[in-house]
C-alpha cells in the first residue's frame, strides 16, 4: 500500500477532503459551475440560459475532471455517474429532452441525461430528484422529506416518539428502539 490510513477512521476522511480540495477549487473556478462533495460523492451543477449555452461547459468539465483524476491517481467510476437537466420552465418543448437524447460522455462512457418528463429519476448524493420539476422545487421537496426524517430520528434517539396520523411510517419508526446486538424490538 503506497498511501492511506485504515478504513473508517476520521483521519481518512479528513485526508481525503484535503486531497480532493484542489479539484473542488478547480471546478468552482469555472463560470456557471458549482461543485461540492459529500463523503466520496461529487456533484457538479452547471448553469446556463439554455441547453446550447450550458453544453460547452458540460463538455469541458468532464475533460477537466478526467485530467485531474489521472494526474492525481483517483479513479472515477462512470457507471455510477448520473446527469439531470433542470429548467426554470416546464412549458417549452425544447425543455423536454425525453430519455437521454443528449447524452454526456465521461471517460469514454455515455451517461444519459435525464430531463423534463423522463421516466427515471436521477440521484444527487443519494437523494432521488424528479426531473419533471425545476431544480429548486425538487430540492425543496427533498429538504422537507429530509427534515421529517431528521425529526423522526431525533424522536427515536430521545424516545419521545408519538405516532403521527399523517404518516403511518412514523408509527413504526416512532415505536422502534435500536438494539444493536439483536436487531430491533418494540418499546
Amino acid at each position: 500500500m503506497l498511501r492511506g490510513v485504515p478504513q473508517g477512521v476520521v483521519l481518512g476522511t479528513c485526508l481525503f477532503f484535503l486531497y480532493v480540495h484542489p479539484l473542488i477549487t478547480l471546478l468552482n473556478g469555472f463560470s456557471g459551475v458549482t461543485a461540492d462533495m459529500y463523503a466520496d460523492g461529487l456533484f457538479i451543477v452547471i448553469k446556463g440560459r439554455s441547453w446550447e449555452d450550458a453544453i460547452p461547459t458540460a463538455k469541458m468539465v468532464p475533460k477537466k475532471l478526467h485530467a485531474w483524476s489521472q494526474e492525481n491517481g483517483l479513479a472515477i467510476n462512470p457507471s455510477k455517474c448520473e446527469a439531470a437537466w433542470f429548467t426554470l420552465s416546464t412549458h417549452t418543448e425544447s425543455d423536454h429532452d425525453r430519455e437521454g437524447k443528449r447524452p454526456l460522455v465521461l471517460f469514454g462512457c455515455t451517461i444519459p441525461v435525464m430531463a423534463m418528463g423522463a421516466s427515471q429519476t436521477t440521484n444527487l448524493l443519494g437523494i432521488g430528484l424528479d426531473p419533471r420539476v425545476t431544480l429548486d422545487l425538487a430540492a425543496t421537496k427533498q429538504c422537507a422529506a429530509t427534515s421529517q426524517r431528521v425529526s423522526q430520528l431525533r424522536c427515536i434517539a430521545h424516545k419521545e416518539a408519538e405516532p403521527s396520523p399523517h404518516d403511518p411510517r412514523t408509527l413504526i419508526i416512532g415505536y422502534g428502539a435500536s438494539n444493536l446486538l439483536h436487531g430491533s424490538k418494540l418499546i
